[in-house]
C-alpha cells in the first residue's frame, strides 16, 4: 500500500513538473519602427520579473517567458508597448513614436517654451567649456555668445574678471549681468570659481 502511494505521488510531481515546463517557452520576433525598419536596443522585459533582454542590430530578439506572462517593450522616444505570451511563438512588435516635447529655455527662476521666448537665447554646451584651455569658466564663455564681453578689472592674479552682455545699460542697477546657478543667484565671484568641469551648459538670455 505504501509502495503504490509513493508511486502515485511520483506520479504527480512527473506531471506538475512536465505541466510547468510545457508552460515555459521561448518567444522570438522583431521590433521595428513605424516605417518597419529595425530597432536595435529595444529593451523587453518579462513584467514583474528581473527577466529581460535587447534587440539585436537587425531587431530580433529571444526570450523565455510563461504562457499569459507580460513582455514589455521599451525604446527611446517610442511609447510602451507591452504584449501578453499566448500559443504563438513568435511576436513582432511595431514602436509607435512619443510626443515630442517641446523645447524650454531657462528664463531667470523658472522655464518658458522656446517659441516663446523673444529675446536672443545663446547656450555654450559644457563639452565647449571644458576643451578650453582657460583657468575659469568665465573666460572661457569668451568669444562664444554674441554681445558678451569679459575683460579684466585690474592686473591681480585670481582678481574677478568684468562681464558686460551688451554694454554697460543700466538706470539703476549694475552692470553685470544677474547669474543664476541652478535656480540660486550667485555674484560673479562665485560664478568665476566653478569648475568647467562641473558645468552641464550655460544659458544666456539677451533682451530680457
Amino acid at each position: 500500500m505504501k509502495s503504490k502511494i509513493t508511486w502515485c505521488l511520483a506520479l504527480g510531481l512527473l506531471f506538475l513538473t512536465q505541466l510547468t515546463f510545457a508552460q515555459q517557452k521561448t518567444v522570438t520576433g522583431t521590433v521595428t519602427d513605424g516605417e518597419g525598419l529595425p530597432l536595435p536596443g529595444v529593451n523587453i522585459v518579462v513584467q514583474g520579473t528581473t527577466n529581460g533582454t535587447q534587440t539585436d542590430f537587425d531587431g530580433n530578439y529571444s526570450i523565455n517567458a510563461q504562457v499569459n506572462q507580460v513582455l514589455v517593450f521599451t525604446y527611446v522616444g517610442f511609447e510602451e508597448q507591452q504584449k501578453t505570451v499566448g500559443s504563438a511563438s513568435t511576436i513582432n512588435v511595431q514602436m509607435t513614436a512619443g510626443e515630442a516635447l517641446d523645447e524650454v529655455v531657462v528664463v531667470g527662476y523658472g522655464t518658458r517654451d522656446k517659441t516663446d521666448v523673444v529675446g536672443s537665447v545663446a547656450q555654450v554646451s559644457g563639452d565647449i567649456l571644458e576643451n578650453r584651455p582657460v583657468a575659469n569658466i568665465v573666460d572661457g564663455l569668451q568669444g562664444q555668445v554674441a554681445g558678451l564681453q569679459i575683460f579684466s578689472s585690474s592686473g591681480e592674479p585670481g582678481a574677478t574678471p568684468s562681464i558686460r552682455l551688451r554694454g554697460n545699460g543700466s538706470l539703476g542697477a549694475g552692470s553685470t549681468p544677474l547669474i543664476l546657478l541652478d535656480g540660486f543667484q550667485v555674484d560673479a565671484a562665485i560664478f568665476t570659481r566653478l569648475n568647467p568641469t562641473d558645468i552641464q551648459d550655460v544659458t544666456v538670455l539677451k533682451d530680457a
